[in-house]
């Protein structure tokens, strides 16, 4: 899809988002990936939506997708990070807190405090 198509699935994915139709919003965002797999934002979307149904794993690895396919994706760095700490896995939260490091270093920090529990 173009421009004004993709605008259309990451607004109406936010809506459901709002929404909270958590079900309704993994099928879209499922939907988002299979027409647009290359697209960093259609990733970080299946992500979200995950995590906002608490499978730690699934968005733990839509984030990575998105990483690979856009490294310097703070914002997924951050949602990875948390997706690994809320899953128990601290040294992996650890290393995603590396790489966010690289882009947002404040925010790095603030999120180092928070897993932590400081």
């Amino acid at each position: 899809p173009g421009p004004s198509a993709q605008g259309y699935w990451l607004d109406r994915a936010e809506a459901l988002s709002k929404a909270r139709d958590l079900p309704g919003l993994l099928d879209h965002v499922h939907r988002l990936v299979q027409a647009e797999p290359k697209n960093p934002a259609a990733w970080f979307n299946l992500g979200v939506a995950h995590d906002q149904l608490g499978r730690w794993r699934e968005a733990a690895d839509a984030f990575r997708e998105a990483l690979r396919l856009k490294p310097d994706l703070a914002e997924a760095w951050t949602c990875l990070a948390l997706a690994y700490a809320l899953s128990g896995n601290r040294t992996a939260a650890l290393q995603a807190l590396k790489e966010l490091r690289r882009y947002d270093p404040g925010k790095a920090d603030k999120l180092f405090d928070l897993i932590m529990g400081r």
